[in-house]
């Protein structure tokens, strides 16, 4: 898991990285991290040449970037803090959240409780009369897969963009997220069945189509652990 920290920080700052063959070694022999576990550093932290040249993309960047971590072997190899924010507190990352939903997939797949061929209808009982004629395209989504939903290509498509729907958004309040998976607001759905009616049928199956928001694999999450996706984190 600790291999899409770097991925993240160097998306964030536009680089271009290609894996040396070293990196590709030490890739097909890596261990899973325990992120639950107190992280150490590692003897080179912030000063290997990596590192260094990671501060000083960030440093000729923008102020938006507030922190950077990013694990080596298990260890801390390079951190970054802005001076003006708190390391312990809380605020929202945005669509990063995508990025953490999927290693929650990754965790239930590991434990066998999921699988990415699995559909939606596969996870929430295609003959639940209490969910599926309530969904006006319940055929089609039925059939979607957790493959299809991780990587953006089912066909899904956003709503309509109105500036009205999202009003009552606290952009700053990291607790700010759909009221039945432990949040506060209904932003993309307000329980499953709106959820999966939020979604319209309207791009190219098999074709990358960007969503910007949806909250289908969090109820997976829940369905399938019993817990929110903030509990299971």
């Amino acid at each position: 898991m600790h291999t899409y920290l770097p991925l993240v920080a160097t998306a964030l700052l536009g680089l271009r990285v290609s894996p040396t063959a070293a990196a590709t070694a030490s890739l097909a022999t890596a261990s899973i991290v325990d992120l639950s576990a107190e992280l150490q550093y590692s003897d080179h932290h912030n000063v290997s040449p990596g590192a260094e040249a990671l501060l000083d993309a960030i440093d000729s960047s923008s102020d938006n970037i507030r922190t950077v971590l990013v694990l080596e072997h298990g260890k801390i190899a390079m951190s970054y803090v802005r001076d003006d924010i708190d390391a312990s507190g809380l605020y929202s990352i945005y669509s990063a959240t995508k990025s953490w939903m999927s290693l929650m997939v990754g965790m239930l797949i590991d434990e066998g409780s999921l699988s990415l061929d699995e559909t939606l209808g596969d996870v929430f009982d295609s003959n639940d009369s209490s969910i599926w004629p309530n969904v006006a395209e319940a055929e089609y989504m039925q059939s979607v897969t957790i493959e299809e939903l991780l990587t953006m290509t089912s066909g899904l498509t956003d709503p309509p963009f109105s500036s009205e729907s999202y009003s009552d958004i606290d952009w700053q309040d990291p607790t700010s997220s759909v009221e039945d998976l432990g949040g506060m607001h209904n932003y993309g759905g307000a329980n499953l069945i709106d959820s999966l009616n939020y979604l319209d049928v309207a791009g190219t199956r098999g074709e990358f189509g960007y969503v910007l928001t949806s909250q289908i694999v969090g109820y997976v999450v829940l369905e399938k652990s019993g817990q929110t996706p903030k509990e299971f984190a």
